[in-house]
């Protein structure tokens, strides 16, 4: 998704994710591509407070989103961070352990 989002955009990506070992994946992929630091920097941090001031942010995707990251990943943090008409895709790239259509409803009732 990353390297997809530096062919096709002229986004800056900035990943973000607890999970170490995704983190070192995600980095190890696009340093191969060459794109580590001009295109894309990956970190590592909670998802509960996200490294960003408030309305700075035009897309924030959280593709690999999993029922467990919902605990931590509240509404009102991606609301805090988007930009006026800014947009969040939640949920998952391929099928998988991703959260359901009813669970991304009760988590975003929640977060209100």
């Amino acid at each position: 998704m990353i390297l997809d989002l530096t062919d096709n955009s002229e986004f800056l990506v900035h990943g973000w994710n607890s999970a170490a070992a995704r983190v070192a994946a995600a980095k190890n992929v696009v340093d191969d591509a060459g794109r580590y630091g001009s295109r894309a920097v990956i970190e590592r941090g909670d998802l509960a407070q996200m490294p960003y001031a408030e309305n700075t942010i035009d897309v924030l995707l959280a593709t690999s989103a999993t029922d467990g990251d919902l605990q931590t990943l509240r509404p009102t943090e991606i609301l805090r961070v988007l930009r006026p008409l800014g947009k969040a895709i939640i949920g998952q790239t391929k099928t998988g352990d991703g959260p359901t259509a009813e669970q991304l409803t009760s988590w975003l009732q929640a977060g209100r």
